[in-house]
């Protein structure tokens, strides 16, 4: 991110306890994003066509990986504006 200034990143699905205290359990909203954004490139019919540029040293695997982390930042700053 160009500000280096980390996006909030809350949790995905948080929940009250019985007392009325928040919780926080399972996914960061970040992570979630990032399984959505990977859902989205595997399933296209053409994902290898997609301009996702290779870091040198990453399988593909990896490099889908860290292109949907790269999207999933993009959306939590997105949601700050």
């Amino acid at each position: 991110m160009p500000d280096k200034q980390k996006p909030e990143n809350p949790p995905a699905f948080p929940y009250l306890s019985m007392d009325g205290d928040t919780i926080y359990r399972g996914l960061s909203m970040r992570d979630y994003f990032a399984a959505k954004a990977m859902h989205g490139i595997l399933n296209s019919d053409n994902w290898r066509d997609l301009d996702l540029k290779m870091e040198s040293g990453l399988s593909i695997v990896e490099n889908i990986a860290s292109h949907s982390y790269k999207i999933a930042d993009a959306m939590l700053k997105a949601r700050q504006q």
